[in-house]
């Protein structure tokens, strides 16, 4: 991954948002799998102490229930990733404003 620097700091780019999706992807397939494997509540796969997730895994079953974790997964990392974004282009536009 090449990052463009500006200012000392780092310009982050909408493909590395694409980097993390492929890498939840990777990281939810092993998990998934070595869940079922050694029968281990591996990242809640198996079962959620969190009482409205258990009751989602309950009744729509297995497959919707890791769908939604994996859902839940990606737009929480996508939320903070576009927070960083915002964040790091404010600070951006602020060194600019005081560049002499």
């Amino acid at each position: 991954m090449e990052y463009k620097r500006k200012d000392n700091l780092i310009v982050s780019k909408f493909s590395d948002l694409l980097y993390i999706v492929i890498g939840i992807s990777s990281y939810a397939v092993i998990a998934i799998t070595f869940a079922y494997l050694l029968n281990t509540n591996f990242c809640s796969v198996l079962y959620n102490s969190f009482a409205p997730f258990e009751a989602i895994r309950t009744s729509c079953g297995d497959a919707v229930y890791l769908m939604f974790l994996f859902t839940l997964g990606i737009l929480g990392t996508s939320t903070i990733y576009t927070i960083y974004t915002l964040i790091n282009k404010n600070i951006n536009k602020k060194d600019k404003m005081f560049d002499f």
